[in-house]
């Protein structure tokens, strides 16, 4: 809700940062390879060999829409899989890119008199194969506008019974000088768990949704913690009190 009246009130600022896209691809695919092994789906996150190693681009904007899309793309898809493929051709100006990101999937479609609506706000597509899901119908329209604030746009193409593919398209985007300060952050990015050290601690878990507690689970696993799990606010309380955990 904050991001969208930030949107409408034209007060939504972008911050342009070098980021490498093979990365963030990476930190995406972590968090929802839990839930598309969960229902059987392949996903895969790929970039082109032409993709330059690091573009100009709002990181955590550019997070914000892909992980509505590949979340989207993920809950609605029952088999098959999900692929997300980024190209990058040249521009017309010098150290300039077209970057064209799609998310396909093998989910159920939207019929064609649908597809306006699932960008307007508070709209969510449902179908005799999509049943009613949890959400406030706000991740298309928030991305969209998004993506149009970083001077670009969103395509879907899709059929129902034949999948859907949405398509970023950010035209003109800039590559950095590169430096050696940058070669040195592309490698902390490329290792960036090896750089987190933990001490031997209790963490209590607390999240009514399992697969919540799954990706915290998850991405803390190698570490020497003592995982605790509360499935309500009330466990929370209960085992806060007799187990003492370092955090919560």
């Amino acid at each position: 809700i904050l991001d969208l009246s930030k949107i409408e009130a034209g007060r939504m600022e972008i911050q342009r940062t070098p980021v490498n896209l093979a990365t963030l691809f990476a930190e995406l695919y972590d968090i929802f390879s839990i839930g598309a092994d969960a229902k059987g789906l392949t996903l895969s996150l790929s970039a082109s060999d032409e993709m330059p190693s690091r573009l100009l681009l709002d990181k955590v904007r550019m997070r914000q829409v892909l992980f509505n899309l590949i979340g989207n793309a993920v809950k609605y898809t029952a088999k098959g899989g999900v692929k997300v493929l980024a190209t990058a051709t040249p521009s017309d100006l010098s150290g300039h890119w077209n970057l064209t990101i799609d998310v396909s999937d093998t989910g159920p479609g939207i019929a064609p008199e649908a597809q306006d609506d699932i960008f307007k706000s508070f709209r969510q597509h449902f179908s005799t194969t999509t049943p009613q899901t949890e959400g406030t119908g706000l991740g298309l329209p928030i991305s969209k506008n998004l993506v149009e604030i970083m001077g670009g746009g969103i395509d879907l193409i899709s059929n129902p019974g034949q999948g859907s593919v949405f398509t970023i398209c950010l035209p003109g985007v800039r590559e950095p000088e590169s430096t050696g300060r940058d070669m040195e952050a592309d490698a902390l990015d490329s290792d960036n768990e090896l750089q987190i050290a933990f001490e031997p601690a209790t963490v209590l878990v607390a999240d009514d949704l399992e697969i919540n507690r799954q990706l915290i689970i998850e991405v803390l696993r190698n570490a020497p913690l003592t995982i605790l799990e509360a499935t309500n606010g009330q466990e929370a309380i209960d085992q806060a009190k007799s187990k003492q955990p370092d955090i919560i």
